[in-house]
């Protein structure tokens, strides 16, 4: 999902709301109710929370963009457990929300250069890594380009400037 087509959910999801004078069954209340709930996007272009263990980071961004945030969190602080969606990145364990929080303002702070910087070195470290993100477009041809080819093309993909100044925005819900 691009990052245009996530935007466009997170704002209708923000003016949800059951119409005044529309009549639903308790059940499709519950419904609507229960959907706007579990896909909330807050006001704050990009939020933190902490729910079952987990801290979430709702963006909104599409799932490249994610993605690609999900990869500057691994690359710079060594968790493992980061997976990303079309409207969040999500840790699993091994991180409190503070410590998380100052990290996104710390990754907000890089100047474009040492972003890539980092990403090519966590890339060139992790194989498995740089096969799973080159596979996300669609390549076969890994086996017969250098891995540092690889990298430069996996970043170029994925690279976001705009998420990463948005990051400076981040607010702890």
């Amino acid at each position: 999902m691009t990052k245009e087509f996530a935007r466009a959910i997170r704002s209708s999801l923000l003016e949800m709301r059951i119409p005044d004078g529309m009549l639903l069954s308790p059940g499709a209340s519950q419904i609507l109710l229960d959907f706007v709930d579990n896909h909330r996007a807050s006001p704050n272009l990009i939020s933190l929370r902490e729910s079952n263990k987990r801290v979430i980071i709702e963006t909104f961004a599409g799932d490249l963009s994610n993605i690609f945030l999900s990869l500057c969190i691994k690359a710079v602080s060594g968790l493992k457990s980061v997976s990303a969606n079309w409207h969040s990145v999500v840790i699993k364990r091994g991180v409190d929300i503070d410590e998380l929080h100052e990290m996104l303002l710390a990754i907000s702070r890089l100047e474009v250069r040492e972003v890539s910087g980092i990403l090519s070195t966590f890339l060139l470290a992790n194989p498995s890594e740089l096969k799973r993100q080159y596979e996300l477009f669609g390549e076969k041809l890994e086996r017969y380009v250098p891995k540092e080819l690889l990298v430069k093309y996996v970043i170029h993909r994925l690279f976001d400037s705009l998420l990463l100044s948005e990051l400076a925005g981040a607010v702890i819900e």
